[in-house]
């Protein structure tokens, strides 16, 4: 699906999900299935048929009452952090077994992070730039965020964009910092000094 010139996986919206009993999903499975609000992938679930849809919904709507059903997108998984207007280096997430899930992103050794590969043609890259600043732009964030992207044969597909991201040792903007040559003090002083230029204040 496009919106706004943007490709995402095709999904729907399901407000009361605990409530739905007999979904029809408009793709094939396998599907994705996560709360509405949250993050870190916290009642997130990977379905595969209607009896699995039908739980997942159950246990995401634990989170939020609406939850997202998106068509699932295979495909290499890259983020990419905007800090202030400007696109850090794209990191690419390769898990060894499973997906990106909850213990994933918090255990360390269980999710191996690289700096952008150097299979990862430039215009490519230019083009995940770009499409994370319009994301940021669409969606009306400021400051800072971090767009998430699948990448494969049918090109980018934008999959989350992260309102508040982590910030932990293992979290990927640090990492995508860190590729720039940006320190973690320096990378927390730029997202203070940026949200000081948006609100206009000035300090004697």
């Amino acid at each position: 699906m496009l919106f706004n010139g943007i490709q995402t996986a095709r999904f729907m919206n399901l407000p009361h999900a605990s409530l739905q009993t007999n979904v029809s999903l408009p793709f094939n499975f396998p599907a994705v299935v996560k709360p509405a609000n949250g993050g870190s992938s916290v009642g997130m679930y990977i379905v595969h048929d209607q009896a699995e849809l039908h739980t997942a919904l159950k246990e995401s709507a634990k989170f939020d009452s609406d939850v997202l059903v998106e068509e699932y997108i295979d495909g290499r998984e890259f983020s990419m952090g905007v800090v202030d207007g400007e696109a850090m280096p794209a990191i690419e997430i390769i898990v060894t077994d499973g997906w990106y899930d909850f213990e994933h992103k918090f255990v360390s050794g269980n999710t191996t992070k690289f700096q952008t590969p150097p299979d990862i043609p430039d215009d490519v890259h230019d083009e995940m730039k770009r499409l994370a600043k319009k994301t940021m732009d669409v969606l009306g964030m400021t400051n800072y965020g971090r767009i998430d992207f699948l990448w494969n044969k049918n090109g980018l597909y934008v999959i989350e964009a992260n309102t508040l991201p982590g910030m932990t040792p293992l979290s990927l903007l640090p990492q995508e910092a860190e590729a720039a040559g940006i320190a973690y003090d320096d990378l927390c002083d730029m997202i203070v000094q940026s949200q000081v230029k948006l609100l206009g204040l000035t300090f004697e």
